[in-house]
């Protein structure tokens, strides 16, 4: 008789009797207590930082229900032919949100509103250690960031400056776009000041990085300006459209305005603010802008460039580019001008023509200037007319600034009886300021434009205030 078929036999029958499985039907379970040859070196190293309690189903031939807290060392002991090729497929498909391993993500801690002024440091409580480079930048930001996110209710134009930092801390503002607050959707970054058009309804996030891993406190503003229709150009570098600037060729990012009227605080005459309130012209002499004035040009060379007009009367004599516009007093005007090319021998000037007043045989009958001359350094009134010829009434020295590709700048100001006066200030921080005495004040009236004489320069802007 076959008694290892009666012997099997009866084991199943006791299984199907008692609901549980004799010893050798059993799944092997990993810690058999036979002492087995196969010592299933199963060491799974997948030590998983986000604490993987996935019962990682590795596909062990001997159906090994291992609970592989990852360091699986079951000593099977029963000669299992466990092909084990147990290259623990573990692909652990838990979502991370270890904010210590994400080196895309900031997340914003804090929230700004417009007029929001905050003290803090990037590496404050809240902060983030995830982002160490900006698509918008290529700076190295390897510093902990601290982050806010800002949510504006109506259109605006912005600005947000960082002061008071002991280290070189930098701002970057990165749009909301389904990411989050994604270091790849920075629109603007700034070490000091930046700006930027917003969106009402967007989510914007704010965040302030340290260079080369710094760490420290800071001052933080954030301004709201109204948002504006602009023509693309912006003369003066603030961030601010020419169309949207009341200060266009001043930099004056918060549009500082102290008596509310259409100019700023920074263009006003020093010391006589509210004698000047809107700008009546202003040209910024691009191809693109439509002057608005009709300009006549007087004798000279004048091209105009993608961003500047040159005006060449580097022959001798004098050149003008007038636009037909009679000042109504008071008044001021100004022109920004460099120069293209080394100067020429003799008096070199270049500066504003103003007040001219026409003779009757279509002549100019008198003029007045104020300029700046190069070899010298000074700043000049000139006065000339039909019947006298010229008079100097002031001359001031400017500085020693030589580099003729530094902008400079020379204004009038004329306040409709005793006071006429011009300043002048350049890229190095020269200033100099020439007065016309009160009894010398005649013929202020007529148009203004350019000037140059013996001498070529890009003249940048002009403006005319009232």
């Amino acid at each position: 008789m076959n008694y290892r078929f009666l012997l099997i036999f009866a084991a199943a029958l006791l299984w199907s009797c008692s609901g549980e499985a004799p010893a050798m039907f059993v799944a092997d379970s990993g810690t058999d207590g036979d002492t087995d040859a196969d010592t299933d070196a199963d060491t799974d190293a997948d030590t998983d930082s986000d604490t993987d309690s996935d019962t990682d189903s590795d596909t062990d031939s001997d159906t090994d229900s291992d609970t592989d807290s990852d360091t699986d060392s079951d000593t099977d002991s029963d000669t299992d032919s466990d092909t084990d090729t147990d290259t623990d497929t573990d692909t652990d498909t838990d979502t991370d949100t270890d904010t210590g391993t994400d080196t895309e993500h900031c997340y914003p801690a804090a929230t700004l509103v417009c007029g929001s002024s905050v003290t803090g440091a990037n590496d404050a409580a809240g902060s983030t250690d995830n982002i160490d480079l900006y698509n918008c930048v290529g700076w190295d930001e390897t510093g902990p960031e601290y982050t806010y996110s800002f949510t504006p209710a109506a259109d605006a134009h912005i600005v947000f400056e960082l002061s008071n930092m002991t280290e070189d801390l930098d701002a970057f503002l990165i749009e909301e776009n389904g990411a989050g607050c994604d270091g790849n959707e920075c629109i603007e970054y700034a070490h000091y000041t930046g700006w930027a058009d917003v969106t009402a309804g967007t989510t914007y996030y704010l965040a302030v990085d340290g260079f080369e891993g710094v760490v420290s406190a800071y001052d933080l503003d954030l301004t709201c300006l109204p948002a504006c229709v602009g023509n693309g150009h912006d003369e003066d570098w603030d961030g601010l459209d020419d169309n949207c600037d009341n200060c266009p060729t001043y930099y004056n990012p918060y549009q500082e305005n102290s008596d509310s009227d259409d100019i700023g605080d920074a263009c006003e005459w020093s010391g006589h603010t509210g004698t000047l309130s809107t700008i009546q012209a202003f040209e910024p002499m691009t191809v693109s802008s439509t002057p608005g004035s009709v300009w006549d040009d007087v004798s000279g060379t004048w091209t105009l460039n993608t961003d500047d007009r040159t005006g060449d009367s580097s022959s001798g004599g004098s050149s003008y580019y007038i636009p037909e516009t009679n000042l109504t007093q008071p008044f001021s005007v100004e022109v920004i001008f460099t120069y293209p090319n080394p100067s020429t021998t003799g008096a070199n000037w270049a500066g504003l023509h103003f007040a001219q007043i026409d003779g009757g045989t279509g002549s100019p009958a008198s003029w007045w200037t104020c300029q700046f001359e190069w070899d010298s350094r000074d700043l000049q009134f000139i006065a000339w007319h039909e019947y006298t010829g010229y008079s100097y009434p002031d001359t001031e020295a400017t500085g020693d600034d030589s580099d003729r590709d530094h902008w400079r700048r020379v204004r009038v100001y004329y306040d409709g009886g005793s006071t006429l006066e011009c300043t002048y200030d350049d890229q190095s921080g020269d200033t100099a300021t020439a007065v016309v005495p009160t009894a010398s004040i005649t013929g202020i009236s007529g148009p203004a434009g350019l000037r140059v004489y013996n001498e070529e320069a890009d003249f940048r802007s002009f403006v005319i205030y009232y």
